[in-house]
């Protein structure tokens, strides 16, 4: 699992899970009420039987954490449809592999018409920085209907935002021999499950002795209850975890302007998008150009991390946001 920093770094308003806290605890929790609550053991079978969980996929700790996280007070406070969150997962990921994919595919090109190897390495990193920074420009002054990275910009989160348009720029210039030119909505999102389950109320911080002048009376009176602990309901957010096959297509071609033939066998391709490697085979009368007349298929499987608000959201909406994807491992 990553570290705190991880979850700072992707924007995301709570920690990744704790070993403790939110997996053995909400675990046992799930096993003393399968022991006292008939209704209990009859909900967390008809969960499997759905495939809302999948125990064959988790085993039994995580299923039974997972359970606790779906049944938590908040959860069903605010009336979390766990049913029509997986239809939503399901379409919002396959948008964004198709538009991360577009997005990638414009940056090959621009790394094909600018970037000459024969440059500097400070040279290409200036050019790296100053292409990131039209990147951001771009997605802040475009209507959403007109810019894909507008599109993008709405679904994660800012920091994400700011990671993604970092690492497409460098997974472009890190392929030196090889270029993907990704097939454009091929990609293929499947067997999508839950891994986790969270929503925890987030307190709103005391005003500073600094801000505390300047508060309307109606602003204090809150300030003061909050400082109290007189009670207020307090905004709330939910965290889920996905796990999701992915299928992304895509060609090889040369990239940079002063490519030179190569005459290794096989070529490593590593896909960005899904973090997985790939061989192009070639025989000796094959060369690259021959092989990027064939479509190559790289599959992973990956974990998404979506956050949104079930009450209280500064939006004023739910509007769930994807802050970290990573190759799947427990």
């Amino acid at each position: 699992r990553p570290h705190g920093g991880a979850a700072v770094a992707a924007g995301l308003v709570l920690p990744p899970r704790r070993v403790v806290s939110d997996i053995i605890l909400p675990a046992g929790e799930s096993l003393v009420n399968f022991a006292f609550l008939k209704e209990s053991r009859e909900n967390f079978i008809d969960m499997a039987n759905k495939g809302i969980i999948n125990v064959d996929m988790l085993g039994i700790p995580l299923s039974l954490a997972l359970f606790s996280g779906l049944n938590s007070p908040l959860m069903e406070k605010y009336k979390f449809n766990v049913v029509e969150f997986g239809k939503g997962a399901k379409a919002a990921l396959q948008r964004y592999h198709d538009i991360q994919n577009a997005l990638q595919d414009e940056i090959c090109i621009w790394a094909k018409e600018t970037i000459d190897l024969k440059l500097s390495p400070l040279k290409i990193m200036e050019l790296a920085e100053k292409k990131q920074t039209e990147l951001k420009l771009e997605a802040s002054e475009k209507d959403t209907s007109e810019s894909l990275l507008a599109q993008m910009k709405q679904m994660v989160t800012p920091e994400y935002f700011e990671q993604m348009c970092s690492s497409m720029i460098r997974d472009t210039l890190l392929l030196k021999e090889i270029n993907l030119n990704y097939n454009n909505w091929t990609s293929q999102v499947s067997n999508i499950n839950l891994l986790s389950a969270r929503a925890e109320a987030i307190p709103p911080k005391p005003a500073t002795l600094e801000e505390i002048p300047h508060l309307t009376k109606e602003e204090a009176q809150k300030n003061d209850d909050l400082i109290n602990n007189i009670y207020m309901e307090h905004p709330c957010v939910a965290q889920i975890e996905v796990v999701y096959d992915v299928q992304t297509t895509f060609d090889a071609c040369n990239i940079h302007k002063d490519n030179n033939d190569n005459n290794n066998n096989s070529t490593n391709v590593t896909n960005p998008v899904i973090h997985k490697q790939t061989d192009i085979m070639e025989d000796d009368d094959t060369n690259l150009s021959n092989a990027s007349k064939k479509p190559i298929k790289a599959s992973g499987k990956v974990i998404a991390v979506f956050e949104g608000w079930l009450f209280g959201s500064p939006t004023g909406s739910l509007q769930w946001k994807l802050g970290i994807t990573r190759p799947f491992s427990f």
